[in-house]
């Protein structure tokens, strides 16, 4: 068949709105032979009538030790933590799948291990609590990860938790998480892209070090609305992506809204850029460079209704080495009060709290100090 010049263009146009921010759509899989590529290991979902957990972490490690790809056919499985082993594979029908929290910090963990892949779960913590620190995923020292098409719900603590970590997190949903959705530090080779973040009490992503170094974590194409401040303090919650200490970081056409304090904050972070964004009713600064960075490249953004449009700040610090250029900020308000700055937002009031997190991963030294840039 003859394809038209008309024909060619929409196929192109169809292509461009494939890379829209927020999850996309799973990519369709070739069938045939699909069965034997993958095996449930004689699981199957007891809709939490009973505890799944030795079922599981058997099927888990048989499928780390034979290759095959472990599948899980949709329905509810109860579980206690299970740790995953190098090589471990496993794989749900998105949305249908659902691993359920019952104890142990976590539902699944890995430590020290390569090539753990995770598609198509829902991880719903139930509002349990999972313990200080606790959270639905954690991966220490992880290499080669890949986690996409997944859900992680309703955690009393955090949704992922990566240290050392490099891979990529893509197209999964984070929602309903008592602080932040995902945390990474000291990543080495990250990807963070078209996930959607949504109503999280303390940030949306956290991209950190340790101490100060290059990271290069890459934070694209993400969804992040109704971020609160929930531990409260003076911006080091509420944010939609917060870099510290992590340099060479790159957040880019991403969509954040309504979010308590700023869009993108980065403290510490050389080399970061903020490339694209589409931001809207902030808080506070809308995006914000402080304290002792090298280089920041502040460009191409949108800002609409925020307390601050643009912020490069704490020279006094060590802080040098800037580019604002090409931004649209417009539709700032004064905030007088924590009530007015809530009003300013269209879809959810802002949320505010008086409490001071105790959390020590989180800075608490932030000033004022250097110069602001914004525009009506």
């Amino acid at each position: 068949m003859t394809l038209g010049r008309r024909e060619v263009m929409l196929a192109g146009l169809g292509a461009g709105l494939t890379a829209a921010v927020g999850p996309r759509m799973a990519q369709a899989r070739d069938d045939v032979g699909a069965q034997d590529a993958f095996s449930t290991y004689g699981v199957k979902p007891a809709d939490g009538a009973i505890s799944q957990t030795a079922t599981l972490q058997d099927a888990a490690d048989a499928a780390a030790r034979t290759g095959t790809p472990l599948f899980l056919p949709a329905g509810s499985y109860s579980t206690a933590r299970l740790t995953l082993k190098s090589g471990t594979h496993i794989h749900g029908v998105p949305g249908l799948t659902i691993l359920r929290y019952i104890t142990g910090g976590a539902i699944l963990e890995t430590e020290g291990t390569d090539n753990v892949r995770l598609a198509g779960l829902v991880l719903d913590g139930g509002g349990a609590s999972l313990g200080e620190n606790g959270a639905l995923l954690k991966a220490t020292e992880t290499t080669h990860l890949d986690v996409s098409d997944c859900r992680f719900m309703d955690s009393s603590e955090d949704g992922v938790v990566l240290r050392k970590a490099s891979g990529r997190i893509a197209d999964c949903e984070f929602g309903d998480i008592a602080h932040a959705a995902l945390f990474s530090e000291d990543a080495s080779g990250l990807e963070i892209s078209h996930n959607h973040v949504h109503d999280c009490g303390d940030n949306g992503i956290l991209v950190w070090r340790s101490e100060i170094g290059e990271d290069a974590t890459i934070v694209s194409g993400n969804r992040i609305e109704r971020i609160a401040a929930n531990s409260g303090g003076s911006g080091q919650n509420g944010n939609g992506v917060n870099i510290f200490r992590a340099g060479s970081v790159m957040v880019t056409q991403n969509r954040i809204a309504d979010c308590a304090f700023s869009a993108i904050r980065s403290n510490a972070g050389s080399n970061c850029q903020m490339v694209a964004n589409s931001c809207t009713r902030l808080g506070e600064v809308a995006l914000y460079a402080e304290y002792g960075f090298e280089g920041a490249v502040i460009a191409n953004n949108i800002v609409d209704t925020a307390a601050m449009g643009i912020s490069v700040t704490n020279f006094n610090e060590g802080g040098r080495l800037a580019v604002v250029q090409g931004n649209i900020v417009r539709n700032l308000f004064l905030r007088k009060t924590a009530r007015s700055a809530a009003s300013a937002s269209a879809s959810r009031p802002i949320q505010w709290s008086t409490a001071i997190s105790s959390r020590a991963r989180r800075p608490t030294a932030f000033s004022s100090a250097g110069a602001t840039i914004c525009a009506t």
